[in-house]
């Protein structure tokens, strides 16, 4: 039998700005609206680009992408 909820496989995975279900447009003008002007920092942990021990240019690779897509978000 599998275990599901927090502790089960497959319910969650950690996807990269851009490549998951967040309106990130939505989101940062939602915060700026509340008065937020700080700094959004990306914790990369998306294994479709290289994490945690993939190919360094992967990675890089999914930085970059995210940031683009944070930019655009703007």
């Amino acid at each position: 039998m599998q275990s599901g909820g927090y502790f089960g496989e497959g319910w969650w995975r950690y996807a990269l700005p851009g490549r998951g279900l967040v309106d990130w447009r939505e989101l940062i003008g939602a915060a700026r609206r509340d008065g937020f002007d700080g700094v959004i920092s990306i914790e990369h942990e998306d294994r479709d680009f290289g994490w945690p021990k993939g190919d360094l240019a992967a990675r890089l690779d999914g930085h970059r992408q995210a940031a683009k897509h944070l930019r655009a978000s703007l």
